[in-house]
């Protein structure tokens, strides 16, 4: 007769001891701590990890007459090793061996060995399940309290890929294999009865099942969507499953009523931080779940892993990381690889990473230079802090790539506000030329382009006719050299124009003065400038548009 001996894998660490457990058994005589180990008390799906396993550690009555605590008990090298908290006190219990098995009964594989003592001779058949995706039979050597397993011989009723005809995988959702209940069948003949006839089709079980008042209720759905239930009292629905948390350090837990549940309970776990921890997340079966005052409750339907996480209150400060760019360019931020609306100010907790990007305005941009918390990095595109710990600073300045190969120092704040607005180009291959004089033409075809934000100035013919339409340079011979008092006369017509046309009044611009007290209030020359009236270049004509889009109005 093949032994049935209960298996399951608790995942109370040693550690743990002043954790505060209801015992899974009763009692405080020596049997009912053997019972883990040969079986007087049998569990079904205690296996909350999907496969089968020994119990190596247990909270359990404390085995010394006069103490009413309870103790950590382990096994170790075949023995039964304890400590208790309560009164300090350890000790070590030799387990009883078994009667050796049956062998005309139970055969055991002449292949088949423990893997620590290298012999049969002690290998006894506990029982036949699903591991690792197959049908093992299950051995335990009683001598070294080793499991041992080797692929079942035979066929049985529940394969593995069961739960896929529900689209279910019963060891990552409900942390056993394939759906096997003592009380419901898999699959019913449908019961809808229709002119007094029987559907009879194929009902296949709908999990999980539901509790409904008193009674468990299994719910079967044939192919045409005709539903049968069956329920059975709950009191008599007796399937234990284990409640299994996992010891974090920085807490202790504790399981309301026990970790032993029923289908359809509700079970309570309690969480006690230590001193100078907090509890900030907590994970039943994998998934998050809310907890209110250190305590979660939840439903049994199968198996349950809690697996708490206890955070040092010193770690659970917000830093901030704060972003600054200065030129043409953008800073873009992630936070645990996600996406931020701004880089401006990101606050993060202890442990996050905040990762920046550094993005030019455009190809003829560059990153020069990256400063993290005052100390240059160099012209990097990215930077990253990882295990966030302290508050951080960090300055991008973007700088202009000139796609000249002669621009003077002094004049690139202009050669750039020009060309980066399509108002100048190249005067000849890659040189602005920009020593070479200009016409008036030349002056007022780009006063037109840098009005033009409608675009619609398609060509130097277009530009001279909006000059002209507006009345910006009468008398202005267009072909001649422009020179100082040329230019700023056009230009305070041209800011008229663009007064009347936009609706807007330049501060500095006083359209009763004269050419030259408006050019000198403007900024655009000096008097002695105005009156030295010399030729302009293109450099010259660069200026005029940045000092233009750049004068305040209201």
């Amino acid at each position: 007769m093949k032994k049935l001996l209960s298996l399951a894998l608790a995942v109370l660490m040693l550690a743990s001891l002043a954790i505060s457990v209801s015992a899974a058994t009763t009692g405080a005589d020596l049997p009912s701590v053997l019972s883990y180990l040969y079986g007087s008390k049998v569990y079904y799906d205690t296996t909350p990890y999907g496969y089968d396993g020994l119990i190596t550690r247990w909270i359990d009555t404390c085995p010394e007459e006069k103490c009413s605590g309870v103790a950590t008990f382990i096994i170790d090298g075949g023995k039964i090793k304890w400590a208790c908290p309560t009164c300090g006190k350890s000790g070590t219990i030799t387990a009883p061996q078994p009667e050796k098995p049956d062998k005309d009964k139970t055969p055991t594989p002449a292949s088949l060995v423990c893997p620590t003592c290298k012999k049969a001779d002690d290998l006894q058949y506990i029982r036949t399940a699903v591991v690792d995706g197959e049908w093992k039979d299950i051995y335990l050597c009683t001598k070294c309290l080793e499991i041992v397993y080797t692929k079942a011989s035979g066929t049985y009723p529940y394969p593995y890929d069961y739960g896929k005809d529900y689209g279910i995988d019963y060891g990552k959702d409900y942390g056993y294999y394939g759906y096997y209940d003592y009380y419901f069948e898999n699959t019913i003949k449908c019961h809808h009865n229709e002119g007094g006839k029987f559907c009879q089709k194929d009902a296949k079980i709908q999990l999980p099942l539901t509790v409904k008042d008193d009674k468990v209720v299994a719910t079967y759905k044939c192919p045409d969507g005709h539903v049968t239930e069956h329920s059975i009292d709950k009191d008599e629905y007796v399937r234990p499953y284990m409640v299994s948390v996992i010891a974090a350090a920085g807490g202790d837990s504790a399981v309301k009523g026990g970790t032993g549940a029923k289908y359809g309970e509700t079970k309570t776990v309690v969480f006690y931080p230590k001193t100078g921890y907090a509890l900030t997340s907590v994970l039943v079966n994998g998934t998050s779940v809310n907890f209110k005052n250190n305590e979660v409750s939840f439903t049994v339907y199968g198996p349950v892993i809690v697996r708490p996480t206890f955070t040092k209150i010193a770690d659970m400060k917000t830093y901030t990381v704060t972003a600054t760019a200065s030129g043409s360019g953008t800073i873009t931020a992630l936070k645990n690889y996600t996406s931020l609306p701004s880089a401006a100010k990101v606050e993060a907790k202890y442990g996050d990473t905040v990762s920046l990007n550094f993005l030019p305005a455009g190809k003829n941009y560059r990153v020069a230079d990256v400063k993290v918390d005052g100390r240059s990095v160099g012209a990097a595109t990215t930077y990253s802090f990882t295990n966030m710990n302290a508050d951080h600073k960090v300055e991008v300045t973007f700088a202009w790539k000139a796609p000249y190969d002669d621009v003077i120092e002094r004049y690139i704040p202009a050669v750039e506000f020009v060309t980066e607005a399509g108002v100048m180009s190249a005067y000849s291959g890659s040189s602005f030329s920009g020593t070479v004089g200009i016409t008036a033409d030349d002056l007022v075809c780009a006063l037109a382009e840098l009005s033009d934000t409608a675009q619609v100035l398609s060509d130097a013919n277009a530009r001279r006719a909006w000059i002209t339409a507006n009345g910006i340079a009468k008398g202005v011979d267009l072909t001649k050299k422009c020179d100082v008092q040329t230019a700023c006369t056009v230009v305070v017509e041209y800011l008229k124009v663009l007064e009347a046309k936009n609706g807007v009044t330049f501060l500095k611009l006083d359209k009763t003065a004269s050419v030259k007290d408006a050019t000198v209030a403007l900024n655009l020359a000096t008097a002695k400038t105005f009156d030295a009236n010399r030729l302009l270049n293109r450099y010259d004509l660069a200026a005029i548009c940045r000092l233009i889009a750049r004068l305040e109005y209201r």
